[in-house]
C-alpha cells in the first residue's frame, strides 16, 4: 500500500488525490505529510491513533505502517478506560504479531474489541474490490466519516491504490456534501444506509450526475433503492455483504433487490458460501488474523436463483403483541429521527 502511494507520487506529484471540503490534497502532499508525521508510540509495535479529523487519522495510519508499526484508529468519542483495556488486552494477545494492523469493531456484543489484519487481507482483494465496484484512476469517490469506521479506511485506501480521487465532507448538513460532490464530479458514492437515507432527497440529476453508488446490503431497504434510482436514473447501485471478521462477501445490484428484497447476492472471487442449517457460513482468503474458515457471523440465509438471500440473525427480531419486529431497522429509522 505505501509503496503504491509512493509510485503515484512519483510518477503524478501534482495528481489530486485527497479533498476535505474546502482543502485538497496531490499524492506528492500525501507522501510528504505521510514522511513527515510523528508518531508516540512508547516503544510498542502498536499505534493508537485517537484524532478527529480525517486526515490526521489517515496520516497517522499511513505513517505507522510505512515505519512497520501497527496502528489502530479509534473512535474519537472512545473512553480513555476502554482505549486504556484495549491496549492491555493488546499486549497480551499474540494474534498482532502476524498482523500489519488492527480495525476496532463491537461486533455482536457491543464491547469494542480489535481485529488484526495483514495489509494483503486488503491488498490482494483490491483487484477483484476495484472491479466491481468500478473504481480505476478516474474514479473520484465521496465518503462521509472518520476512518474509525473500517468501511471507509477500506475504500480510501483501495481508491488511492488505484490512484484514484478521495472527496470527504467533514460537515454536517447534506446539501454541503452535494455542493461539494458538484464542485469535484464525483462519480461514485460510498456511504451507509443511514446516511444513504439522509442524503437521498438532495439528489437531483440535474445537480448531480453520479455513475455509482456503493453501500452495504443488510440494511439498505427497498424504498430507498427505488428512490435512489428515481432520482439518479443513469446511476448504478452495487451493494453488498461483508463483516469485519471476514471482509467482503457478496454483492449485488440494486435493481435485482427490487426483484428479491434482502439479497446479497454473488459470492465475490475467492469466497465460498455455505449454509448449514440455514446458518451462513464463510471460506475466504481475506480474513482477519485468527479467523479459522469455515466461519460464521451468526447470520441466516437462504439461496434463490438470484443468489443468497440475508434472513439476519435471530437476535434482530422481537415479537410485541403478536407482531414481528425487525430491530436493526427500527434502530436505523430511530437514528434518522435523531438526526
Amino acid at each position: 500500500m505505501i509503496q503504491k502511494i509512493k509510485a503515484w507520487a512519483q510518477q503524478n506529484p501534482h495528481r489530486q488525490a485527497l479533498v476535505i471540503d474546502d482543502k485538497s490534497y496531490t499524492y506528492g502532499d500525501l507522501l510528504r505529510m505521510m514522511n513527515q508525521t510523528t508518531l508516540d508510540s512508547k516503544s510498542s509495535d502498536v499505534c493508537f491513533i485517537v484524532e478527529y479529523y480525517p486526515l490526521d487519522q489517515l496520516m497517522i495510519f499511513l505513517a505507522a505502517l510505512s515505519l512497520g508499526i501497527k496502528p489502530v484508529i479509534c473512535h474519537p468519542n472512545l473512553s480513555p478506560e476502554v482505549r486504556l483495556a484495549l491496549a492491555s488486552e493488546t499486549s497480551a494477545s499474540d494474534l498482532r504479531l502476524e498482523a500489519d494492523f488492527g480495525i476496532l469493531t463491537s461486533g455482536t456484543s457491543g464491547k469494542p474489541k480489535i481485529l488484526w489484519r495483514t495489509m494483503s487481507s486488503w491488498v490482494d482483494f483490491f483487484a477483484e474490490q476495484n472491479r466491481i465496484f468500478h473504481i480505476d484512476q478516474k474514479t473520484s469517490l465521496f465518503l462521509k466519516g472518520n476512518f474509525s469506521f473500517s468501511g471507509n479506511l477500506n475504500m480510501a485506501l483501495a481508491v488511492l491504490y488505484e490512484g484514484g480521487q478521495l472527496i470527504i465532507s467533514d460537515k454536517p448538513s447534506p446539501r454541503s456534501w452535494v455542493q461539494l460532490c458538484q464542485t469535484c464530479q464525483v462519480s461514485h458514492l460510498y456511504l451507509l444506509p443511514s446516511l444513504l437515507q439522509v442524503l437521498a432527497s438532495h439528489l437531483n440529476s440535474r445537480e448531480l450526475d453520479l455513475s455509482y453508488i456503493i453501500s452495504s446490503s443488510q440494511t439498505l431497504p427497498v424504498p430507498l433503492i427505488r428512490d435512489l434510482y428515481d432520482r439518479q436514473p443513469t446511476c448504478d447501485i452495487i451493494v453488498f455483504y461483508g463483516a469485519s471478521e471476514l471482509s467482503f462477501i457478496s454483492w449485488c445490484k440494486g435493481r435485482e433487490v427490487l426483484e428479491y428484497p434482502n439479497l446479497v447476492g454473488r459470492a465475490f472471487k475467492n469466497v465460498q458460501i455455505k449454509l448449514r442449517n440455514n446458518k451462513i457460513y464463510v471460506t475466504t482468503p481475506y480474513a482477519a488474523v485468527g479467523v479459522r474458515c469455515p466461519f460464521t457471523v451468526e447470520d441466516y440465509g437462504h439461496f434463490s436463483k438470484a443468489g443468497l438471500i440475508l434472513e439476519g440473525r435471530p437476535s434482530d427480531w422481537a415479537n410485541y403483541a403478536g407482531t414481528k419486529l425487525h430491530l436493526p431497522t427500527i434502530r436505523q429509522n430511530y437514528s434518522l429521527v435523531l438526526s
